[in-house]
Formats: C-alpha cells, structure tokens, sequence
C-alpha cells in the first residue's frame, strides 16, 4: 500500500520494537526498518523519509531520544510521538520543549498508537 502511512520506530527493547512493528504493519501502516540508536535513525529518516517517529527515552549509542529528535528536527520536522518509560519531571520538559506531536508512557499498545494517528490526522484536516 504505497500511500500508507511511513513510521520509524527509534526503540533498543528489540522485543518492544518488532512487536509494534508488526502489529502497526498490521493495522495497514508502512515500517521503517527498526533501529536502536539515535545516530541510525537520523541516518534512516534521511534515507527513507519517514511521516512519523516513535522514539523512546533511552537509547543505544551516544544520543538519547531528546538528542536524536533535536537533530531530526534539524533535517526535517517529522512528528514524533515519545514512547517512555521514564516519565520524571525533568524528562518530561525536556521531552515538551521538543514539542513532539505526543508523549506517551509505557507500557503502551499499537492501538493506543493507531488511536493516536487517527486524531492527529483527523485535526490536521
């Protein structure tokens, strides 16, 4: 379906991450391939171009999640829904600052995320 919608999910539980995966392709959207760390996914969203960015807090490699959206946001501004388990204040106004599309604390389903695409693509319209 090549008008599906495209996410990146930006995850380091790989379970977490391939679970989602396949339950959103299921639910007839279009999968980045799945990455663990900030620096892969800046690499990914200039190479495949995603409408959409699951990120999660705490990450593989050198750049956590607030990192890795600020440098997204520097190539192209690509909502981002935060995926956390680390909802501390301070995490938390880091993660507002950003301004992301959501914020969402874990555990979290695909439907809660589907749910949260149809009513950001719903106010867009």
């Amino acid at each position: 379906m090549s008008d599906a919608l495209k996410i990146l999910i930006v995850e380091d539980e790989f379970l977490f991450a391939y679970d989602m995966k396949t339950q959103l392709s299921r639910l007839g959207y279009s999968l980045c391939e799945l990455v663990a760390s900030g620096e892969k996914a800046i690499e990914v969203v200039k190479n495949e171009n995603p409408d959409l960015v699951l990120m999660d807090m705490n990450l593989s490699g050198q750049m956590n999640g607030v990192d890795t959206a600020r440098e997204i946001n520097t190539i192209r501004q690509i909502p981002i829904i935060f995926m956390t388990g680390h909802a501390d204040t301070d995490t938390m106004e880091q993660i507002r600052r950003l301004k992301p599309l959501n914020i969402v604390t874990k555990p979290i389903t695909a439907r809660t995320i589907h749910n949260l695409i149809t009513a950001w693509q719903q106010a867009a319209f």
